[in-house]
């Protein structure tokens, strides 16, 4: 008995796609191995002994440079997810005190402590969970402001 025409078109669909999806690529992202940067898989950037940042996470201004995000113009991007980063070689950026009137009730240590700076641009209106709880590491003070540049920010909240 011979088969329909159509049923071998959609066998050979169904093996096309198959073959197609076999062969995609792992996501990729930026890899720190110490102050460089190189964009593998999260399996690769283990293997080298790095630090990797997230599937998208690209390379560009060097987010692995120790320097990079320790001043408001060197700003790291934040990404939605995990933004890993460790102040052992940061300074203060002198950037200024906040104004603690916006968060009573808080201890916030704000003399020489050192900092990272990130960005962030907010797909539409609504409000962000900002989560720098780690139980592992150390409490943190933060800081939120809104502008369009380091000249012209507004303190909107602190913690």
């Amino acid at each position: 008995m011979k088969p329909h025409p159509q049923h071998g078109l959609l066998a050979a669909i169904a093996s096309t796609l198959v073959a197609a999806l076999a062969v995609a690529d792992p996501p990729s992202g930026a890899c720190c191995v110490g102050d460089a940067c190189s964009f593998v898989t999260q399996t690769d950037c283990h293997a080298a002994g790095g630090t990797y940042l997230g599937n998208g996470v690209t390379c560009d201004g060097n987010p692995c440079d120790p320097n990079n995000g320790s001043t408001c113009d060197t700003a790291r991007t934040a990404i939605d997810g995990a933004n890993p980063f460790d102040t052992t070689a940061s300074t203060d950026s002198e950037f200024g005190d906040p104004d603690e009137t916006l968060c009573p009730d808080t201890y916030l240590d704000w003399d020489a402590s050192p900092d990272i700076w990130f960005k962030w641009s907010s797909p539409g209106n609504g409000s962000i969970d900002v989560d720098t709880c780690d139980p592992t590491s150390y409490d943190t003070s933060i800081v939120l402001y809104e502008g369009l540049s380091c000249d012209s920010l507004v303190q909107v909240a602190c913690n």
